[in-house]
């Protein structure tokens, strides 16, 4: 197949994505939602999150990656 949308999540650290599931349920967009762990200490946060600060124990992390008008051209 080819590459619909593309979008890069993650940190210098070690970056691990465990599971993924995507909401289709909007005729607008895709919703992307990403389980994994990172000891990247620069790992992409919003609101009052913190980095543990372990580069031996990874942090957990869930993301929500929205698509909208992200589609990647030929």
């Amino acid at each position: 197949g080819s590459n619909v949308f593309k979008a890069y999540l993650g940190g210098l650290g070690r970056n691990q994505a465990n599971g993924i599931a995507l909401d289709t349920t909007t005729s607008t967009n895709v919703i992307a939602y990403i389980v994994g762990t990172t000891t990247s200490a620069n790992f992409p946060m919003t609101g009052t999150s913190k980095f543990h600060g372990s580069r031996v124990y990874p942090d957990a992390f869930l993301a929500r990656i929205d698509f909208t008008n992200s589609a990647v051209g030929p």
